[in-house]
């Protein structure tokens, strides 16, 4: 009777122990998916961090963009207002000139211009990135003209101090 007893003691002290163990064991297995939890959350966490300065950033550049937009625009007013040749083209005043190019006929004067200018007929740009050899040839034809004439108007305004600026009465 007391092996039987014994034997009964010993299993029920290895059925706790084994219940202990489970208990262990689940309890660490719930540690483990609790930080596996928390690691995902503070990812999420961070990539929401990251995408909300990505839209910030989009946000900032946004705002530039549209204030690079705006002093364009004020850029083009300005150099409009300020030549009265344009004036005179929006009027129908300009003088008559007839040319052909590329088998289309023009009757007003061309200028060679930048970035700046607004996209019309009379500015003639220089192309941006030029596929084939007729229109590498024209940017860099383009480009050269343009550029000896700022050289020359470079060379007026250090000459002449008076045509730096606008005039004062």
């Amino acid at each position: 009777m007391s092996e039987d007893l014994s034997e009964k003691k010993s299993s029920v002290v290895k059925k706790l122990s084994l219940m202990e163990n489970i208990k262990n064991v689940r309890e660490k297995e719930l540690m483990d998916r609790k930080k596996e939890r928390e690691e995902k959350r503070k990812h999420r966490a961070k990539i929401m961090a990251i995408k909300e300065k990505e839209l910030q950033i989009q946000a900032v550049m946004k705002e530039q963009e549209l204030q690079t937009q705006r002093y364009i625009k004020k850029m083009e007013i300005n150099v409009l207002d300020r030549y009265s040749v344009f004036d005179d083209i929006l009027n129908d005043r300009a003088s008559e000139v007839n040319y052909t190019i590329n088998g289309n006929n023009y009757t007003i004067e061309y200028y060679l211009a930048d970035g700046i200018y607004p996209e019309w007929v009379t500015f003639v740009k220089s192309i941006s990135k030029p596929q084939g050899e007729k229109r590498k040839l024209f940017a860099q034809y383009q480009e050269g003209q343009r550029k000896d004439v700022e050289r020359a108007f470079g060379v007026l305004q250090a000459r002449f101090i008076i045509i730096r600026g606008p005039a004062r009465f």
